[in-house]
């Protein structure tokens, strides 16, 4: 009788601990879950991010070759303060 009621306090044992582990590994899963959405979301950020600045670099590089071109085949240049005249109307 003695040893039915240590095996049978043993088996409630692992059995409650077994259940405390699966409640601890499923909140470690939901907080790992949570933690993957909000680093998408962040990626997702950052490659939007990512593409403007790839816009703002392509546009800025058109300006730079349209100045660079203006320099060298048309001559044109920087106008200087003294040269600026301000004609009212």
């Amino acid at each position: 009788m003695r040893g039915e009621l240590v095996s049978a306090g043993v088996l409630f044992a692992a059995v409650l601990g077994s259940a405390v582990g699966v409640v601890v590994v499923q909140q470690q899963n939901r907080d790992r879950f949570g933690a993957l959405e909000r680093l998408r979301a962040k990626a997702d950020e950052l490659d939007a991010e990512w593409s403007r600045l790839r816009l703002e670099e392509a546009s800025l590089s058109e300006y730079a070759q349209v100045e660079r071109l203006a320099r060298e085949r048309l001559g044109m240049r920087q106008v200087r303060p003294g040269e600026m005249q301000v004609v009212l109307p």
